[in-house]
């Protein structure tokens, strides 16, 4: 039976000895083809983990109104650690993040008592900044919201903040963390500056 030479694209008709140029470039092709393949069969798995867990949650877990609902949330990356959690934390709601290490990087959350707060931290674990938002019938600071940047030691270096009735305030700190340097603007645009 004879096979034609376009059936096979290595066959040459006439005992031919193939081109070296057309074998590397039907080659580089193949790597191509292949290489795409492997980049849709990572999507289509990732694809296929999703369903799978969202399938597991709501097979899982009580429905209601429509929505799935968890008591806490853990995201894990292809490796199998833990990169951020989401859940109840004393009355309140708790978001964190890890890098690939499995250092805590950023925090988000809203206490019971109704404030809301964010923090950053470095590579090491340390915090950096830390955000917050205070309600107004907060007993310590009613209305507040402010940043305080921190230096590599922890230490408390700048802070930045408002409160309920437009007083802006900004402090500076020496490395000890004590008072240095301290400006206030009330809402009609006097300034007070008091140093240390």
């Amino acid at each position: 039976m004879h096979v034609p030479a376009f059936a096979y694209p290595y066959c040459v008709p006439n005992n031919k000895e193939p081109d070296m140029r057309d074998v590397k470039e039907r080659l580089a092709r193949l790597e191509r083809e292949n290489y795409h393949l492997r980049r849709q069969n990572r999507w289509t798995q990732l694809g296929v983990m999703v369903l799978g867990a969202l399938v597991f949650l709501a097979a899982g877990y009580p429905e209601i109104g429509g929505e799935v609902v968890v008591e806490r949330l853990v995201l894990r990356d292809d490796q199998g650690r833990v990169r951020a959690r989401l859940g109840i934390d004393g009355g309140g709601v708790l978001q964190r993040f890890f890098d690939a290490t499995g250092t805590e990087r950023i925090r988000l959350g809203i206490t019971a008592e109704g404030l809301a707060q964010q923090r950053l931290f470095d590579q090491q674990g340390r915090v950096r900044v830390s955000s917050s938002t205070y309600p107004d019938d907060h007993p310590k600071a009613p209305g507040v919201a402010g940043s305080v940047y921190y230096d590599g030691r922890e230490t408390k270096r700048i802070r930045l903040a408002t409160d309920a009735e437009g007083v802006a305030v900004q402090q500076f700190k020496d490395g000890e963390g004590a008072d240095r340097l301290a400006t206030r603007v009330d809402p009609a645009g006097r300034v007070a500056q008091e140093r240390r």
